[in-house]
């Protein structure tokens, strides 16, 4: 409930109790927080969709939370779905970067999607993690080795998973 009572004291209003809540301005909002996309499967699973996740500004490796966000699977409001096998986790805990490339080490429950549904998994993956700041390029792994798409590649981005365009018109 978002009511306040108010109180009149001295000719003035002011507010009589305080809900135990955190009321942020949207400059608050937009100087702390940053929407990032999250990809999951509309229900033909042909296309991605788009999810927004929240993520507090200094929240440091932003990737990793994105990813364990991704990792988590749609909300239950929208009627999306995942490639991921569940109990997909990071093995490092994080998502490791250098020079353009982030590196998403996953343990060996990604090794349970085979064929299409592994390269919609990485379709997922790769259309989160490259639309992060100084990410051109996504290496998946499983349990030590490196997934690679149907078309062989294994230093991937979105114009390996062009099929999948969230903008695509499916009419």
């Amino acid at each position: 409930d978002d009511t306040l009572q108010l109180a009149e004291v001295d000719g003035q209003w002011r507010i009589d109790q305080v809900p135990p809540a955190l009321y942020l301005s949207d400059n608050d909002v937009a100087r702390s927080y940053r929407a990032h996309a999250l990809f999951f499967l509309d229900a033909t699973g042909m296309r991605l969709v788009p999810e927004f996740v929240v993520v507090p500004s200094g929240a440091g490796n932003v990737s990793t939370v994105v990813m364990r966000a991704l990792l988590a699977g749609p909300s239950k409001e929208d009627p999306l779905s995942t490639a991921i096998p569940a109990r997909t986790r990071l093995i490092y805990g994080s998502v490791l970067g250098d020079f353009g490339t982030a590196t998403v080490a996953l343990n060996s429950r990604a090794l349970r999607a085979t064929g299409v549904t592994r390269e919609r998994m990485l379709a997922q993956i790769v259309w989160t993690v490259s639309g992060l700041l100084g990410i051109a390029s996504v290496r998946v792994q499983a349990a030590g080795g490196t997934l690679a798409a149907a078309s062989g590649a294994t230093s991937l981005s979105t114009y390996d998973f062009a099929a999948y365009d969230p903008t695509r018109r499916t009419d």
